[in-house]
Order: structure tokens, then sequence, then C-alpha cells
């Protein structure tokens, strides 16, 4: 999903999200670098602002990233939030279920 195309009632979500979050650092990961994509043709890609569609040779993984409106500055970020919240969610847990065993 591109996030760029998220309505901005909506788009607040994506920041409680761990997959927001892994799946950013996971594309900066495999793209970051990639600067020679074969291109046997055009694909066919749409602006999120019209309902036209452009024929496009993405050629580098800038481009990948760029279509996905994906950073690459945010990826120590984004590590960091995945980790933060494995930690916020796994307290949380851990404290409801000291909570359910006390009232016994």
């Amino acid at each position: 999903l591109n996030t760029g195309s998220v309505v901005v009632w909506l788009e607040w979500i994506k920041y409680i999200s761990w997959f927001y979050y892994g799946y950013s650092a996971l594309l900066v990961n495999q793209w970051s670098g990639v600067t020679d994509i074969s291109c046997n043709g055009t694909v066919p890609l749409s602006d999120t602002m019209s309902s036209e569609i452009k024929p496009v040779c993405i050629s580098t993984g800038e481009q990948v990233l760029a279509n996905l409106s994906i950073d690459q500055s945010n990826f120590t970020r984004d590590i960091l939030l995945l980790v933060l919240l494995a930690v916020v969610l796994r307290s949380a847990a851990f404290l409801a279920l000291l909570n359910k065993t006390r009232r016994k």
C-alpha cells in the first residue's frame, strides 16, 4: 500500500502499526543502493492524485522507494520503533496477566 494514498483522517493509524515500520525498514534494506534495474518495457504507474496511468520505467531502488512514499532516512527510526513497540506491547501483556492473577 502506498502510504501517500491513504486518506488524511486515517493516516494516523499507520504510526501505531508495527507492519508500517517493518515494511518500511524491509523496503529500505532491500532497495537502497540498487542502481541498475533492467527495464524491458514500461510499467504502468498510477498517480495517486489522478486516475491517469502513466507508463514509466523504474531503473533505481531510490525510484522504487519514492514511488511507494518511503523515506530512506527513516530506516534507523523504523528499527528503533519496532523494538519500542515490542517492549511496550509485551509489557502491557505482562501487566494485564499480572493483574488477572492478582484478582483471584
